[in-house]
């Protein structure tokens, strides 16, 4: 069970289970609307404020990168972000948001999204790349990794940049086999 905290009060709680063909998944309540909410965005805004803040899009690769000693990851719960996340991370008036999606489709298309809505903020994003000796999501990264990539990160003008060029196949998307510099 994975508690979403808002303002220091626990909102709900939703469980991960494999079904039986042994794919993760998660339910949320019947009642939540999850895009109302950013996992780990529980903090007084003073915390965030001025400071890089991570973005996963769920709440199990955000715990693990904090595991890993960047301890303001948040998470979207899903792939796509709503306006409402936009509004409260915003809010928070970080000096960057870092995408950190996963490297398939879907995080291709949470980037790009994600991406252009904060923007609208006026905040600065970037994203991080994988590259070819890391796994396709944060939880499959080391720590190591995970900090490399972070320090590594790119511009959300360089992903779009690339997109309209072609150097990021679109399933491996945003974090496309990065080349060592």
């Amino acid at each position: 069970t994975i508690p979403v905290f808002e303002h220091g009060i626990c909102r709900f709680m939703y469980r991960r289970f494999v079904d039986p063909t042994g794919k993760g998944a998660y339910r949320y309540p019947f009642d939540i609307d999850k895009s109302n909410y950013v996992w780990g965005l529980d903090r007084p805004a003073k915390e965030y404020q001025g400071k890089i803040i991570p973005i996963h899009e769920g709440a199990l690769d955000a715990l693990w990168v904090r595991q890993c000693g960047i301890p303001l990851s948040t998470a979207i719960l899903g792939s796509f972000m709503s306006e409402v996340q936009a509004r409260k991370i915003a809010a928070a008036d970080p000096a960057e948001v870092v995408l950190f999606f996963g490297a398939d489709e879907a995080g291709y298309d949470a980037t790009e999204h994600a991406g252009s809505l904060l923007q609208k903020h006026g905040i600065r994003v970037s994203y991080c790349r994988y590259t070819s000796n890391m796994g396709d999501d944060p939880a499959t990264c080391t720590a190591k990794q995970i900090a490399r990539a972070v320090e590594r990160r790119k511009s959300y003008h360089h992903f779009r940049l690339a997109s309209k060029v072609g150097r990021h196949p679109r399933i491996r998307g945003l974090m496309a086999v990065a080349q060592d510099n």
